[in-house]
């Protein structure tokens, strides 16, 4: 298992596989598939968003009690903001100085993400 808690890159016949290993016992490790026929809008999707989180631009989300649970933010929460979506049903959004990639379907979930990942990811998605 990867201690560093940090999403990897695995190129596959079929596309790649970004997995962020489980940070406890408690945990999954979360896995998700990009098919090569969309590795293209993966990655402008990627770098959309790491431009919109280094110029500042994003749109607030409503504060529901169902994000507060998916992001464990409990207290002093007054805004979440949204740095766009990738294809799918994912998004990045940020809480104060956090990062979560957000699942918004299916089993509804949020994984930190860095922005330095986001740029790795993008530039090792070719």
């Amino acid at each position: 298992m990867n201690s560093s808690g940090q999403w990897t890159v695995k190129q596959e016949t079929a596309g790649y596989t970004l997995t962020r290993p489980r940070p406890s016992v408690f945990a999954e490790t979360v896995s998700l598939h990009i098919p090569s026929s969309s590795v293209s809008a993966w990655r402008a999707a990627f770098t959309r968003i790491h431009r919109r989180i280094r110029a500042g631009r994003s749109h607030s989300l409503r504060v529901t009690f169902g994000l507060r649970c998916m992001l464990g933010c409990w207290r002093g929460v007054q805004r979440i903001q949204c740095y766009g979506g990738l294809p799918g049903s994912w998004h990045v959004v940020g809480v104060r100085d956090s990062l979560f990639l957000l699942l918004a379907s299916g089993d509804r979930a949020a994984y930190p993400i860095s922005s330095y990942e986001l740029e790795s990811i993008a530039s090792q998605v070719a």
